[in-house]
């Protein structure tokens, strides 16, 4: 599953690179995302692209941990809810089982848990697929942001027990020592945060039960919505994944969300729409797309989407839109830079 990645989040690397001199929107455009999402509060990205693009940014500014900055330039809202929700719980333990609850509404990539032990408190999150440059960026961001929200909620005097990365020990661990100050062990079967029993329970001095309630709401009605969208964004990210070896089957698509093709069919109408449905809106969102960069022949453009020739693909294409490929880009100024879905390779 490529899962997707709460947008404004993206609003927090953008503010770290700027301090470095690297254009973050133009990163994320490069990596296949509309940079004008990052200030919609709903709007979500592939998370791999971002993935991808945080580990690209470590690599240009040199700092392979850049994410341990990340602490210093996030701010409350960057995180729609969950934040603020945290910040207003009663104490850690609350605001830690907030952020476990409810951390799918930021990345549905992967979900995060509880853990209690006789001395302590571990949240704890799974490994991920993303490469190394990109592994480090978001563990090293995700404990620098708690540990941080944390030391907010306890008025500053709060560190953890012991803080465990998967990516093997850096040449030079100091940086996370200063952060962090507890023991910090490299190369670990999950991510792991732990605290001390003792910290656990002590109130925090902001707390506001009326305002984490509503932020609960908020939240909520965020993962109503994306148990409801999920499936049939799963299934177009499948499909955009299957266009460039010719048109994606039921079944090539069904296996890459794993189901059956019988409960895919189920599952879709349950959703309100269909297999073929969901295909002709990737095919035009796309088609439009790429039609607008006029630096891809029209031909190209047919075979990326699967169609067998170019004549298929412009009579969908006016079908579509009212306009010929070539009448469409007369109408429109010359662009380029990709949306929301992926860019697709072109089929060899």
């Amino acid at each position: 599953m490529i899962g997707t990645f709460l947008a404004s989040e993206a609003r927090i690397l953008a503010r770290l690179l700027k301090t470095y001199g690297v254009d973050a929107m133009q990163l994320y455009r490069e990596a296949g995302l509309d940079s004008s999402l990052v200030n919609k509060p709903r709007a979500r990205y592939p998370f791999d692209r971002v993935a991808a693009a945080w580990g690209r940014a470590a690599r240009l500014t040199g700092k392979p941990h850049l994410g341990l900055e990340i602490a210093k330039h996030y701010r409350p809202t960057d995180f729609h809810g969950l934040a603020v929700a945290f910040l207003a719980s009663n104490n850690l333990r609350t605001a830690l089982a907030r952020f476990a609850r409810y951390h799918h509404c930021l990345n549905t990539a992967f979900a995060s848990r509880l853990e209690q032990h006789p001395d302590r408190l571990d949240l704890v999150c799974p490994t991920i697929d993303v490469d190394d440059d990109a592994k480090r960026v978001i563990q090293d961001a995700r404990a620098a942001v708690i540990v941080d929200l944390c030391r907010t909620g306890a008025d500053g005097v709060l560190d953890p027990l012991k803080v465990e990365f998967t990516y093997p020990a850096p040449k030079d661990a100091s940086e996370h020592a200063a952060l962090f100050r507890c023991p910090i062990a490299f190369g670990a079967a999950e991510w792991r945060l732990s605290f001390r029993a003792s910290d656990v329970d002590r109130p925090f001095l902001a707390s506001n039960r009326e305002l984490a309630r509503a932020s609960d709401q908020i939240l909520d009605s965020m993962c109503k919505a994306l148990q409801q969208d999920d499936l049939v964004s799963r299934v177009k990210f499948a499909m955009v994944e299957e266009l460039p070896s010719g048109s994606p089957s039921e079944e090539a698509v069904a296996r890459a969300v794993s189901m059956s093709t019988r409960s895919l069919q189920r599952r879709l109408a349950e959703e309100g729409t269909s297999f073929t449905t969901l295909l002709a809106v990737v095919r035009k969102e796309l088609a439009e797309q790429y039609v607008q960069d006029r630096q891809i022949p029209v031909t190209e453009i047919s075979y990326m989407l699967g169609f067998s020739d170019v004549s298929s693909f412009s009579r969908a294409f006016k079908r579509w839109t009212g306009h010929s490929p070539a009448a469409s880009r007369q109408r429109h100024p010359a662009h380029v830079g990709p949306g929301f879905l992926p860019p697709m390779q072109p089929a060899r």
